[in-house]
């Protein structure tokens, strides 16, 4: 009897423990307004794949990296030139911050929302 109870036990927590698994590497889609200095209307994508510690924004891919209130992406290919991005994880908030040989560029760095979004195809 004790045997057979702690067999079902074991196998329930085996099975949560897959489940959740299979949950977190789901990557997570969201649309970010445009900066309105762009002179452009309308939302580009935003893509975070946790388990990679990945996140594209309009097609460029950032190494994220991970704290309880915010995931910050970084994107340096073209040194000095660096783009870091921060998504507020609570209000889905998103700054887009440039930086030229270590300096803020604050005329082109700018704030911004998000919303989830689910794909499509």
């Amino acid at each position: 009897m004790l045997k057979e109870l702690f067999r079902k036990l074991l196998l329930t927590i085996l099975f949560t423990l897959v489940l959740s698994e299979v949950a977190l590497s789901e990557p997570a889609y969201f649309l970010c307004k445009k900066n309105k200095n762009l002179f452009s209307d309308g939302e580009y994508p935003l893509m975070i794949d946790i388990d990679k510690k990945k996140m594209i924004r309009a097609y460029t891919e950032y190494e994220m990296q991970i704290s309880e209130g915010y995931l910050t992406g970084i994107h340096n290919e073209n040194e000095p030139y660096e783009i870091r991005i921060v998504l507020n994880r609570y209000n889905l908030e998103l700054n887009v911050n440039f930086f030229n040989n270590g300096r803020w560029d604050f005329n082109n760095s700018y704030k911004t929302t998000c919303r989830k979004a689910e794909k499509k195809i």
